[in-house]
């Protein structure tokens, strides 16, 4: 009975000294996305948003490691809710207007691409997602 209870300590000891903060695991998907592993990335980072799910740059990081790693359907409401605190945000719109007209609601991408254009973007990379968009939906 003492050796079980005290394997049992012992388990519950490694596992608390194994629990990460949402910080620790930022820090640790931040050098993963330095190496361009954006799989590993997109998994710490969910798991510190799960920690801290208000944190705008966690958030923030776990979309752009989504999209870059093509999980549209994971990056998307990610975009969705950054944009609630910062409507004008081009990338953030050019994103969700990309993603978007590659899914079944492609008038969606429209949307947010329309919204983009009405901020008169400069950057020739979001000029190229956003003919795109229309380019989907045979615009």
């Amino acid at each position: 009975m003492k050796k079980v209870l005290s394997t049992m300590l012992f388990v519950g000891l490694c596992v608390t000294l194994h629990a990460q903060t949402a910080e620790e695991l930022f820090d640790k998907a931040m050098q993963f996305k330095a190496k361009e592993n954006f799989t590993e990335t997109a998994k710490l980072l969910a798991k510190a948003l799960e920690l801290d799910p208000e944190n705008p740059n966690y958030m923030k990081e776990c979309a752009n490691a989504n999209y870059e790693k093509r999980a549209y359907f994971q990056a998307m409401p990610l975009y969705e809710s950054l944009l609630k605190n910062d409507g004008d945000n081009l990338e953030y719109l050019a994103r969700l207007a990309e993603m978007y007209s590659m899914s079944p609601e492609k008038m969606k991408g429209v949307q947010y691409a329309d919204r983009a254009l009405k901020l008169d973007p400069q950057d020739g990379e979001i000029n190229r997602k956003l003919a795109r968009t229309y380019l989907e939906v045979d615009h």
